[in-house]
């Protein structure tokens, strides 16, 4: 009885992976990976960052830009309030 059912289980398992075409190593006398999963790992994450690159890139420059807005109007504000308290435009 046992062993069927573990036969029976061992068939549903190879039928299982053959559909899907995966092969199962029974035995392997090394443990790692292959040079082709290594680089088809390496190809998705270079794809994934030349999506993700300029998107990042493109949000640094419009923070800088609006650092500059703020710091052009506090400066601007600053000009108007020395000459209110003065009278006078600011000379260079």
């Amino acid at each position: 009885m046992v062993r069927n059912v573990n036969r029976k289980a061992a068939q549903f398992k190879a039928s299982f992976y053959s559909c899907f075409s995966i092969r199962i190593r029974q035995s392997r006398s090394h443990a790692g990976f292959t040079f082709i999963e290594l680089l088809v790992v390496m190809v998705i994450i270079a794809l994934l960052l030349s999506i993700v690159a300029p998107r990042y890139f493109n949000s640094i420059d419009k923070a800088k830009e609006a650092v500059l807005r703020q710091d052009l109007g506090m400066l601007r504000d600053a000009i108007d309030q020395f000459y209110s308290d003065t009278g006078n435009i600011l000379s260079v």
